[in-house]
């Protein structure tokens, strides 16, 4: 049985909108599987989905509201860094996204600590964090050993099904001060275009439904199931 580490475990929890990502659900439910101490989730959003976040294991929220900057990885990786200060933390989680892997390489240099990204699996075991990874379609896999300075670690789609926590915590975002580094602070956003689609990406599923041809007037079953599962069509 995998054990738990005691150490405090950050997630940098991204948000589509209002809502958490499913990568961000995931990387929750990850945490909250790996530690008896607190899942501290980390929300650039304007307004952190604390409903959500509670549900699936986190025990505090930090909020740095940094407006649309927030969702450059250069401004969300100080935040990542200032949140850092914070507590003595085990373990830092990220989604596996362009916008992810560059955070954590970022926050990895910094602080002088180990990063993976696209891990099929993390888990604590003996004392020590492992983490797997799966490449070459899926035909070769590898296991990595994390020691040092809290190290960051990309979770790709998939790792680990959603789940509720049996007794959710009562969540109020904690105002987090971000000191923006030189490269940060000239980042301005000109303008921004929200993703209108509200179901999951398919770089995100968990799970993929597909239809075959001509079946586009005739996709009532499909569309039933993909709701059933969470997707999108």
């Amino acid at each position: 049985m995998t054990q738990q580490m005691h150490s405090p475990i950050l997630v940098l929890a991204d948000q589509a909108g209002s809502r958490l990502t499913s990568l961000a659900r995931q990387a929750v439910t990850l945490a909250a599987s790996l530690t008896s101490g607190d899942v501290v989730a980390l929300s650039v959003a304007s307004v952190p989905d604390t409903a959500a976040l509670a549900e699936l294991g986190a025990t505090r929220v930090l909020h740095a509201d940094l407006g649309a900057a927030g969702h450059s990885s250069v401004v969300a990786s100080d935040a990542v860094i200032a949140a850092l200060g914070t507590a003595s933390y085990g373990l830092v989680l990220v989604s596996s996204d362009y916008r992810g892997r560059e955070i954590a390489g970022r926050v990895a240099a910094l602080t002088e600590a180990g990063v993976v990204s696209g891990a099929s699996s993390v888990s604590f075991d003996g004392g020590v964090l492992q983490v797997g990874k799966t490449a070459l379609g899926g035909s070769w896999s590898m296991g990595i050993v994390l020691e040092g300075q809290t190290p960051n670690v990309g979770i790709s789609s998939g790792i680990i099904d959603e789940a509720p926590v049996a007794s959710p915590a009562s969540l109020t975002p904690e105002p987090l001060a971000v000191e923006l580094s030189a490269e940060a602070s000239v980042i301005e956003v000109v303008s921004s275009v929200a993703d209108e689609e509200e179901c999951v990406s398919l770089a995100h599923a968990s799970t993929v439904v597909c239809g075959g041809r001509g079946v586009v007037d005739e996709c009532g079953p499909v569309r039933s199931l993909h709701d059933a599962l969470g997707g999108c069509l």
